[in-house]
C-alpha cells in the first residue's frame, strides 16, 4: 500500500509578496496589451529578460495590487526593508 506524500513549502510573507508582484506585473501587462507581453509569451528563450523588463515597468502598480490583495498596510510594508531593487529581482 503506497502512502501519499505531501510536501510543504514554508514562505515568509515577504517572499510570498515578491512572488505575487511578478505575477501581478505580468497580468497588468496582459491587460494593457503591452508589446513586451506578446514577446514574453512568444519567445521562450528570452523569457526571463522580458519578465525582468515587465516587472521593472509595472513593478510599482503590481506592488500596490499585492499590498491590496494581501491586506498589508503601507507602514508594515515599508518597515520590512523591501526596496524597489528587490522587486526587480524576483526570479
Amino acid at each position: 500500500m503506497a502512502t501519499k506524500s505531501t510536501s510543504l513549502v514554508r514562505m515568509t510573507k515577504r517572499r510570498k509578496a515578491k512572488m505575487k508582484v511578478s505575477s501581478a506585473a505580468i497580468q497588468i501587462a496582459k491587460e494593457h496589451n503591452d508589446p513586451l507581453y506578446k514577446k514574453y509569451k512568444a519567445l521562450r528563450k528570452k523569457y526571463f529578460n522580458y519578465k525582468k523588463k515587465l516587472v521593472k515597468k509595472y513593478g510599482s502598480k503590481a506592488m500596490q495590487r499585492v499590498r491590496k490583495s494581501m491586506g498589508m498596510a503601507v507602514r508594515s510594508w515599508e518597515s520590512s526593508n523591501l526596496t524597489n531593487n528587490d522587486n526587480i529581482l524576483l526570479f
